[in-house]
């Protein structure tokens, strides 16, 4: 990692597990964030559904996935009767969407 001229991650926490894992090159912490004022709320094509848009081929990412799917996705369609979580198949690993067939 000390190869590089620097290193920009989402959130401080990124940043100090670089830092402890021995990092001495430069870390900017940059977040991410929307302002959702710019945006028209529209009608969705798919009501009483959960989207998820993040990269399923980062691993903090498909962790949570499958962490919500295996822990909390039964207690939701329960509680919601939400009938549908949706992944965009672009996103998506193959591999993923076989593990999720199966959970």
């Amino acid at each position: 990692m000390n190869l590089v001229d620097g290193i920009a991650t989402i959130t401080q926490q990124d940043a100090e597990y670089f830092k402890q894992a021995g990092c001495k090159v430069p870390i900017v912490t940059i977040p991410f964030g929307m302002d959702i004022s710019k945006y028209t709320l529209q009608e969705s094509k798919y009501p009483n559904s959960v989207f998820y848009i993040g990269a399923l081929d980062w691993l903090p990412n498909l962790q949570g996935v499958e962490w919500i799917l295996k822990n909390v996705w039964t207690k939701i369609l329960r509680a919601f009767q939400v009938p549908n979580f949706i992944l965009p198949e672009e996103i998506c690993p193959g591999h993923f969407v076989t593990a999720v067939l199966k959970i």
